[in-house]
């Protein structure tokens, strides 16, 4: 199998997140939502958009979840840029009260939502956040699928098709040699799909599944932190709170680098199941979610890659690449 395509396709992805460089220019940036929680996914595009930052010599005012952002802080000159992923639209009610809550507030401040997937089961809180966002003259929207391209354009003209924040952590180096066992990464939550019995995976779990007691234990200790952030008592620990969160958080994606290191074949529906075997140069096969999220990113960005295999049913298989 060779490894050229998959090479030169992920090294220009990650050039293609140059003109979110270009839309902050010189500006101090204050970067929200931070991932709270330990979902890895998430946790690897926060990881990618510090790397991003630092190599763009971006300069990170401060830091904040949607729990504890101290909007007083928030000068004019200011570009908010709110965390990626895969939370714009109802499915998850924190993420998306921020965007709602601060976008009308901050109608003077240049405004980025780095690269989303957008997905809302409910028409009429869709309309809704259209009509909020409409009004802000510069809201700059990423997306990460044509699809959602296309959703965004219906709240905002400034919409920019791309590739996930942690294609800039590429390339990751495995921690081990893998043995010749392959690994089940499978959602358990609102977004999973029955994930055909065909595959015979030697390990199979999720993201909350594979951690060890010292990751739950410092999973713990912020979700404290968070829930003293909710009802406003954390406010003046909030920037300290978060940048240890961010240094622990390292941890858990440390256990997942090590977990993917020691098999050689993935097989996933999460997109970042997705990513990180990418990352890791790791051949394997992608399922979709609930809401067809991985197969409209795979078409965008990834299904040309030599190591990747899109499973759209169990009667069929794209190949990427082959």
């Amino acid at each position: 199998m060779s490894m050229t395509t998959h090479y030169h396709l992920m090294n220009e992805l990650k050039q293609r997140h140059k003109v979110i460089a270009e839309l902050i220019s010189d500006s101090p940036v204050v970067y929200l939502d931070v991932p709270f929680y330990r979902n890895v996914g998430d946790l690897l595009i926060m990881q990618g958009t510090l790397t991003f930052f630092k190599h763009y010599s971006i300069q990170v005012k401060f830091k904040s979840s949607w729990f504890n952002t101290p909007e007083s802080r928030i000068g004019s000159k200011d570009v908010l840029v709110f965390q990626g992923g895969g939370n714009l639209g109802d499915l998850y009610y924190g993420c998306q009260h921020l965007r709602e809550s601060l976008i009308p507030k901050f109608t003077n401040n240049r405004i980025i939502i780095l690269p989303q997937t957008i997905h809302f089961e409910d028409d009429k809180k869709f309309q809704r956040c259209c009509e909020l966002f409409r009004k802000h003259p510069d809201l700059h929207i990423c997306v990460r699928d044509q699809k959602s391209f296309e959703l965004a354009r219906q709240m905002t003209d400034n919409v920019y098709l791309l590739p996930d924040m942690a294609h800039q952590l590429y390339p990751l180096t495995a921690t081990r040699a893998a043995e010749n066992a392959t690994l089940g990464l499978f959602r358990k939550d609102i977004e999973a799909l029955p994930v055909s019995k065909e595959f015979r995976c030697e390990t199979i779990t999720d993201w909350n599944l594979m951690f060890s007691n010292r990751n739950k234990l410092i999973v713990t200790t912020y979700r404290i932190s968070r829930a003293l952030g909710v009802i406003g008592l954390n406010s003046l620990l909030g920037a300290f709170t978060t940048e240890c969160w961010i240094k622990a958080s390292r941890s858990l994606t440390k256990s997942a680098v090590k977990l993917y290191s020691r098999h050689s074949h993935i097989v996933t529906d999460r997109l970042h199941g997705h990513i990180l075997a990418c990352l890791l140069d790791k051949p394997h096969v992608v399922l979709d979610n609930s809401y067809g999220k991985n197969s409209r990113y795979m078409q965008c960005w990834t299904a040309k890659s030599d190591l990747v295999t899109l499973q759209i049913d169990s009667a069929e298989v794209i190949d990427g690449g082959r």
